[in-house]
């Protein structure tokens, strides 16, 4: 066996018996298991398949992204950003290839609980524009109703 082994062989069971002290029950979880701790589905299984979303809002949303002065040049990228971290997860689709509006659905369970939806995704998008240098404007419509923020 060659050194290089030796020293994989080394690295591979000194990981194995951290992992092992870091779980509870002392039990070494599976590369599955961790695989699927890493990658969480974004949307709560366990909240939709117990029937408690009862209502899901239909939202118009436009959306202004623009540098922080003419030195920044990432607005193409923090739009980007925004569309496969915020607005996917609430089944974002353009209204045309080049615009910027968003038709989104919300899942909500009380119109308190919408209202922290919409302000948390305002903050989240804010949050991503903010560490690129870029700032956002935001606006959004509930389609049938006079509801916008």
């Amino acid at each position: 066996m060659s050194k290089r082994t030796e020293s994989k062989d080394r690295i591979a069971q000194a990981l194995d018996a951290f992992i092992t002290e870091l779980t509870t029950d002392g039990e070494s979880p599976t590369p599955a298991s961790i695989q699927n701790e890493t990658n969480a589905p974004l949307v709560n299984e366990a909240r939709l398949d117990s029937g408690v979303v009862k209502q899901s809002a239909q939202i118009r949303l436009w959306l202004r992204v623009e540098n922080n002065n003419k030195f920044i040049r990432r607005k193409k990228k923090v739009r980007e950003h925004i569309e496969r971290f915020c607005l996917a997860f609430y089944n974002a689709q353009k209204t045309s290839p080049n615009g910027c509006e968003y038709m989104i659905s919300i899942p909500y369970e009380s119109d308190e609980d919408l209202e922290k939806q919409v302000y948390d995704l305002f903050r989240e998008m804010d949050s991503h524009a903010d560490m690129d240098y870029c700032f956002i404007e935001v606006d959004a419509h509930e389609i049938g109703t006079d509801r916008s923020w």
